[in-house]
């Protein structure tokens, strides 16, 4: 007779911290996966383990930047930057819906004080290594009006002398 572990999700749900910084409730999902994986029977080792690597994977793809409600939002580079004037610019994906960051992009408020504002535009138009080139979806205006609002999250740094 084999001894099975039983496990339950709304157990763990209420116990479990919250981790501040992801997008989802990636750490619960990720958290709840292994405790699966780790339930089953030896016999279905192998396929769990690939079961659940996929699973995995898709639950840390999916794990990406938060969108910023439109009723917080006033500035129109902002409402661009988080798909809410034009639904193909999602830049809040990998930026999150504030420009901080997730470990898809990085954090632009840091990064954007070091830039000029053509180097952002170039940015944005060309889409350096696995980001998403926006040419032909923006115009030189929604770049300003993106760029505008980032420089207001951190404006830019004065070069040193």
């Amino acid at each position: 007779m084999t001894k099975r572990i039983r496990t339950t999700t709304s157990a763990t749900a209420e116990t479990e911290p919250a981790t501040a910084g992801l997008a989802c409730d990636c750490y619960l999902q990720m958290r709840r996966l292994l405790v699966r994986l780790c339930a089953m029977n030896k016999t279905n080792a192998f396929r769990g383990m690939a079961v659940g690597s996929l699973a995995l994977l898709g639950v840390l793809v999916s794990c990406a930047g938060t969108q910023t409600p439109k009723d917080r939002m006033t500035d129109p580079g902002q409402l661009i930057f988080n798909g809410q004037t034009i639904a193909d610019v999602t830049c809040y994906k990998c930026h999150n819906g504030d420009a901080t960051g997730t470990w898809r992009g990085p954090n632009l408020t840091k990064e954007t004080p070091k830039m000029t504002d053509q180097a952002i535009a170039d940015v944005i138009f060309k889409g350096p290594g696995l980001m998403p080139s926006y040419k032909g979806k923006l115009d030189e205006h929604q770049v300003a009006e993106i760029t505008a609002w980032l420089r207001g999250l951190a404006p830019a740094v004065a070069p040193a002398p």
